[in-house]
């Protein structure tokens, strides 16, 4: 930044400025258990675990059906200030196959 003569007064870096547009770690991690599971998901207290550090989520726990657990990360990703998630919840059956013989709980 200059002064009225030009003369440097300070530094702007990147992080200053994108600092306005970031969230907390609780802000975000409240939003992914109450928007992403209880609302849209409806998943019960104590299955999915949160953990949240500098806007990566980390999610795990177990849910029933593979598709549940995918669709929590894909969402949990598009919320507000998540950098990156890792999806680490196992589920009991894989309803994403067509052959229901084919199914193999996932440990």
């Amino acid at each position: 930044m200059l002064d009225d003569l030009g003369r440097l007064v300070g530094i702007v870096s990147r992080a200053d400025l994108l600092r306005v547009h970031l969230r907390s770690d609780a802000e975000i991690r409240e939003d992914v258990v109450q928007e992403v599971l209880r609302r849209v998901l409806a998943v019960r207290d104590g299955l999915v675990t949160v953990e949240v550090r500098h806007g990566d989520v980390t999610l795990a726990g177990r849910l029933d059906r593979r598709s549940a657990v995918d669709l929590a990360g894909r969402l949990a990703g598009q919320v507000s200030g998540v950098v990156r998630v890792t999806n680490a919840i196992a589920y009991d059956a894989d309803d994403t196959i067509s052959d229901p013989r084919q199914v193999m709980p996932v440990a």
